[in-house]
């Protein structure tokens, strides 16, 4: 697609259709072109167009903005349907709805202005891990940088990525001497596109690496990496985009984990013989019970954070560590229910369908950072009691005065 075809109505937001159903219209044509967006490494175009017109990648834009500004857990339903039936689909759904929504909560009235003027909405995505540099200049930055592992960048009308800010060739440092991380967005045509996406799974996403260089950046088209403000919505921006992304990445775990567990049932159905062994079925038990164990730790979570925000209340810290344990839970024992899946089933996990696809993407999810083990070891330190003068920064537990 060109830049003028990957523009969108806002108006498509406001349709009548359940967001479960838009979803599962998504996903159902995702999984119809799978093998066809893996040779791509990408959405190809009928599965791409469906993206942009669904509405769904606008869901979490704020309402002040035109946008639904949904409560989480119907974000956590649609992201889980759309991956249930194809995983890069989900992804690349919470790739750009994450960026999207958050550039609207965050930028400046200028940028924002410009970007959702009523008519149209733009597509963001990219990557937020701050490797590349703002150089301070007279009315904003100079944005330079190569960035890895950019998810969704090539269905998007700007580029969102992290940076550090620095001023006369140093980082410059906040008060806690920390460096000041941005998250910067510029239009698609200053971004060079890489072409590298060989991967294990989610080959689809279109996950590739991207550079820009020199290219100005007006002060209102950053944000503060740690932001978790916004006057222009409410409380789902107090989120952040980790927490945002928390719920994002789980929900996706959530879909693919449901999956390759009915693709074991209707395996298990169809060669009667095998699924009756002692060990199939017991190691089939303890998949679907692990599975379920972890989702229900997951949705208590999320339907607490719900009705804190509904209440008009404040996140405590440990809810915020709850949130990071569930996401970092249910990413691994989703992989090691595809594993199991995988196994059991033989020759036909091995051959090209959805169990492989499900394995393959599963394990691809282990890699992002937000399962890492920068925040598992903040995770148990929090839950243990070890840091009672901590709180959460992003992806880091610090010091209070910290």
């Amino acid at each position: 697609m060109t830049i003028e075809d990957l523009s969108r109505t806002v108006a498509t937001v406001h349709s009548d259709t359940n967001l479960v159903d838009r979803a599962r219209k998504l996903g159902h044509l995702a999984e119809e072109h799978s093998q066809a967006s893996m040779d791509e490494r990408k959405l190809v175009e009928p599965v791409e167009r469906e993206l942009l017109d669904s509405g769904l990648i606008d869901l979490w834009v704020p309402q002040s903005l035109g946008g639904p500004e949904c409560p989480p857990l119907d974000m956590y339903d649609v992201i889980a349907e759309t991956s249930y039936h194809d995983g890069p689909a989900g992804w690349v759904l919470l790739a750009t709805a994450l960026a999207t929504a958050t550039s609207g909560a965050y930028l400046a009235d200028d940028a924002v202005a410009e970007l959702f003027d009523g008519k149209t909405s733009p597509v963001m995505a990219g990557q937020g891990s701050p490797v590349g540099r703002a150089e301070r200049v007279d009315g904003g930055y100079l944005l330079s940088g190569q960035w890895s592992y950019g998810s969704g960048i090539k269905h998007t009308t700007h580029a969102y990525s992290g940076a550090v800010v620095y001023e006369n060739g140093a980082p410059v440092l906040n008060d806690a001497g920390r460096p000041e991380v941005l998250l910067t967005v510029v239009p698609r045509e200053a971004v060079t596109f890489g072409d590298n996406w060989d991967v294990l799974g989610l080959s689809a996403t279109g996950s590739i690496d991207y550079s820009i260089t020199d290219h100005f950046v007006p002060k209102g088209w950053v944000h503060p990496a740690r932001i978790r403000h916004s006057d222009r919505g409410g409380k789902l921006y107090t989120l952040g985009v980790i927490g945002m992304g928390c719920l994002l990445h789980a929900a996706w775990a959530v879909g693919v984990g449901r999956r390759v567990l009915d693709e074991l049932g209707t395996y298990a159905q169809r060669r009667g013989d095998r699924a009756a062994s002692d060990d199939f079925v017991q190691r089939a038990a303890r998949a679907e019970g692990a599975y379920r164990a972890a989702t229900s730790l997951l949705r208590s979570t999320w339907v607490e954070v719900q009705e804190v925000f509904e209440r008009g209340g404040e996140l405590s810290i440990r809810q915020q560590t709850t949130m990071r344990l569930a996401v970092n839970h249910i990413t691994f024992t989703v992989a090691d229910v595809c594993e199991q899946a995988y196994r059991l089933s033989g020759g036909v996990g091995l051959r090209a369908g959805a169990i492989q696809r499900c394995y393959r993407d599963s394990n691809a999810s282990l890699q992002h950072i937000i399962v890492s083990d920068v925040l598992l070891r903040g995770i148990g330190r929090e839950l243990l009691g070890l840091a009672p003068d901590h709180h959460w920064v992003h992806h880091e537990l610090v010091a209070n005065n910290g």
